[in-house]
């Protein structure tokens, strides 16, 4: 059998009933089972669960274990990426950046200790749901057979908790900052464009703060978009405007290239802002200093479309997540979820379409097309 990243095989029903029963009498592991608060499966080494605790099985909305022993962790708990190759869990080419699968395939390994965040998304019965765990899976050895102790913690709440500490309360403090400035300006001299600017950061705050709710899920997501006339010359003249100021100390510059005629939007400006300032972010995020961003937008009779390139290119196994909620290369938390809102907000509240391409020679660009 093929595989994109651990090893294919299984033990054979006999040798995996024995592992089971095996397990079932070792004291060891019975304590384990009774004193660890959190969610804890053991495997074996070909990583196919021999032992769960009651923990997990509720965690898993089941009675008991028998329906799981012998599966392996994406298969227990409903991983949309188990079926993608017929080798199963950990043999897929997402596996290749799945935390669970890097943890347990580098502590068999290195016969150490290994801890890794692991984003899932299930698909169990029809109804999706994103899942982030940290992982540390634990090598060890009974009666000369190697095991896997795999100790689970949900940690999504702390994760939305962390990038409402790290974007999104710093994204509303300039935005209150830029109303502080406008009414001082009014201050000194009255006058209908200042009105205007004052409106336009408070929609920004109102969309950002609905954008959060999306997020944790406070709200659906049939939104009633506040359609107007979005003049794109002025929306990237101001949208170049805020990144000279935020991010003037990085030494990274934005290009933006104006259309040589006008384009005229009819959208949410609010939420396209947000959109488009996710791009930027991420953007930002793949540079360096010295480095420049280009933003530019191109139409056609039915749509139009606003681009953020940088020269940096995300890696095929890479690209295969990244509107995958909570999926990130960096280790930091509150990370993994400024793509998935450009796509969430682009597409189902905008009804556009997001995407991105990638490659060495050419970068990547991050795109959203809208009905003009």
């Amino acid at each position: 059998m093929n595989t994109f990243y651990a090893s294919p095989g299984r033990a054979g029903s006999e040798e995996l009933k024995n592992a089971i029963v095996h397990l079932s009498n070792d004291s060891f592991i019975n304590g384990l089972m009774k004193t660890i608060g959190g969610l804890l499966v053991v495997l074996n080494e070909h990583r196919q669960a021999v032992a769960i605790n009651e923990e997990f099985i509720k965690f898993l909305n089941l009675d008991d274990s028998e329906t799981i022993l012998g599966l392996r962790l994406g298969e227990m708990v409903g991983c949309i990426h188990q079926d993608k190759n017929t080798a199963g869990c950990g043999t897929t080419e997402y596996c290749q950046t799945c935390g669970a699968a890097i943890a347990t395939v580098s502590s068999l390994a290195g016969n150490k200790p290994i801890e890794r965040t692991c984003a899932i998304q299930t698909g169990k019965n029809g109804v999706g749901n994103d899942l982030f765990f940290s992982v540390r899976a634990v090598p060890i050895t009974l009666q000369e057979q190697q095991f896997i102790l795999i100790f689970l913690q949900d940690i999504s709440m702390h994760q939305r908790w962390a990038y409402l500490e790290k974007k999104f309360f710093h994204d509303l403090k300039n935005m209150l900052t830029g109303i502080i400035g406008v009414n001082e300006m009014m201050c000194e001299k009255y006058n209908d464009s200042l009105l205007e600017k004052i409106f336009e950061t408070s929609l920004r705050m109102d969309r950002e703060i609905t954008a959060q709710q999306l997020l944790f899920g406070a709200v659906g997501q049939n939104h009633t978009a506040l359609y107007s006339e979005v003049d794109i010359t002025a929306f990237f003249k101001d949208l170049q405007e805020e990144f000279t100021v935020n991010h003037s100390s990085l030494n990274i510059s934005l290009e933006v290239l104006t259309p040589e005629s006008a384009i005229v939007l009819r959208t949410d400006r609010g939420y396209l802002r947000k959109v488009v300032e996710e791009m930027l972010f991420n953007a930002v995020e793949a540079s360096g200093p010295g480095d420049f961003i280009k933003l530019w937008v191109s139409r056609d009779n039915a749509t139009a479309t606003i681009y953020v390139w940088n020269k940096e290119c995300i890696p095929d196994k890479t690209a295969l997540r990244v509107f995958q909620r909570n999926f990130s290369t960096k280790s930091s938390p509150g990370r993994g979820i400024g793509t998935f809102l450009m796509k969430l907000i682009g597409e189902q509240v905008l009804g556009g379409t997001v995407s991105f391409t990638s490659t060495v020679t050419g970068g990547t660009t991050f795109r959203i097309t809208l009905p003009l």
